[in-house]
């Protein structure tokens, strides 16, 4: 596969809207055939108080060791001064896992949210959507992350 700066852009948003597609696909589920079985258990029963421990913990753990561990690969990327095609290979990768890890979170929210109609997976569907926006790959952004020098016409014909 060949990885130079406009196939890195392309394939990462696509990466991002494949995680917004699936979102809404797991909010369909989540309605349809969740909410029927999540409308019998009572919010005081004892699993759903642990349900939602566990994904405010995971919402709220999973952002922060997710960014930590891209802005490590990426000074990595940086440090190693290798061709813009190793660069980028390896940036779509680390992009990739980022939005992979975010995105899980997210589409799990969203499918729990519409399976129980509670405001609290509401409060955790924004959280992980705003991080998700953190994981928007623009033209910008990859030039300043990866430090290229040039202009976009130059860096999108390499």
């Amino acid at each position: 596969m060949n990885y130079n700066f406009k196939n890195t852009y392309r394939k990462s948003m696509l990466i991002f809207y494949i995680i917004l597609g699936i979102s809404v696909v797991a909010g369909l589920f989540g309605y349809f055939i969740l909410h029927p079985v999540f409308s019998k258990i009572e919010p005081t029963n004892e699993g759903y108080y642990h349900l939602n421990s566990v994904m405010i913990l995971a919402t709220l753990a999973s952002i922060p060791f997710t960014l930590k561990y891209y802005k490590n690969e990426l000074n990595k990327i940086i440090e190693d001064n290798e061709e813009n095609e190793v660069k980028f290979k390896r940036y779509f990768k680390n992009a990739t896992i980022r939005t992979c890890i975010i995105g899980s979170i997210f589409i799990l929210n969203v499918m729990l949210f519409f399976a129980t109609n509670d405001k609290f997976y509401l409060f955790c569907l924004g959280i992980s959507f705003c991080a998700l926006m953190f994981c928007i790959t623009g033209k910008q952004k990859i030039k300043n992350e990866l430090e290229l020098d040039g202009d976009f016409k130059t860096l999108m014909n390499s």
